[in-house]
């Protein structure tokens, strides 16, 4: 059985390596999960847009319903009927 020795300086080098490998792939990951979180919250963002114009309409659509019913209500009752 043959045995292979290895330098101290290689093995540093070759663990130096591997840690700034190891570097370069957290920074990568740490941007991959930023813009997917800024993805996100934009996704987000639209969703709240859309949601809230649509409960402006249907406020806007129970104001109109209200302000109707308001003035049929005026119309068909006499004020008179409020007053002693």
């Amino acid at each position: 059985m043959e045995m292979r020795w290895v330098k101290k300086e290689e093995v540093e080098k070759q663990l130096n390596e591997i840690f700034q490998l190891m570097q370069e792939i957290d920074y990568k990951m740490d941007d991959i999960i930023h813009s997917v979180i800024v993805e996100h919250c934009k996704q987000k963002e639209a969703h709240i847009h859309e949601l809230t114009k649509r409960l402006e309409k249907v406020e806007n659509h129970l104001d109109s319903e209200t302000m109707k019913q308001a003035d049929v209500f005026q119309n068909t009752v006499p004020l008179s009927a409020f007053s002693s």
